[in-house]
């Protein structure tokens, strides 16, 4: 079921169900993103949008003072033409010289981060290095208030003994700092990585 709600990028109309809210830097660096329609859910305007990641006024206006913007543009021209490079030319980090590339060694995994990527990149999420791509896709499968398991500090590959959490989510998932998908769940106060929850197994559908 679709929103039937239509917007006009670039004198085209489209499909608001098509298109994602990016939260921008003056520098045009992109800090923030969801897309604008999952299930019953609509972010129709770029003030719905800051309500969204800022619930206090006194958030939003701090963010309008320091120059942050709202951009609407459809998925589809952000897969193509931004894709995992939301740092601005200024900020971006430099390419790799051909001399650094003649003996590349293979990155160590990150911290706290499993192999099994279930969540944001393997069974739950489908695997993607872009966070925009890996919250969009959460959100249209797992509604607030799916039943997960959560690993606030390792996952149980890395530690079967550190802390684990039968919960459930009380956030739509987002981008946090422009670089990792997030989620809130119930009796956790931080935001954990999506990387680090798994919606849990029903009975009868595995």
């Amino acid at each position: 079921m679709t929103s039937g709600l239509t917007v006009t990028i670039n004198d085209q109309p489209v499909p608001l169900d098509e298109c994602g809210w990016f939260e921008r830097r003056p520098c045009g660096c992109i800090v923030s993103a969801i897309v604008a329609v999952v299930g019953d859910r609509v972010i129709a305007t770029p003030d719905q949008a800051l309500r969204h990641w800022y619930r206090t006024k006194r958030e939003r206006d701090a963010r309008v003072r320091d120059g942050i913007t709202v951009e609407l543009m459809t998925m589809a021209y952000y897969r193509e033409h931004v894709g995992s490079r939301w740092e601005c030319h200024a900020h971006a980090a430099p390419v790799a010289s051909s001399a650094s590339l003649v003996a590349p060694v293979a990155p160590e995994p990150a911290p706290n981060a499993s192999q099994d990527h279930r969540a944001a990149g393997g069974a739950a999420g489908g695997h993607t290095d872009d966070p925009a791509v890996a919250v969009a896709t959460w959100n249209t499968r797992y509604p607030v208030g799916t039943p997960v398991t959560a690993y606030p500090g390792v996952r149980p590959e890395d530690d079967p003994t550190d802390e684990r959490l039968d919960t459930r989510t009380r956030s739509e998932a987002q981008v946090l700092g422009g670089h990792t998908a997030v989620v809130w769940v119930d009796g956790h106060s931080a935001c954990i990585a999506l990387t680090h929850v798994d919606p849990a197994v029903v009975e009868g559908t595995r």
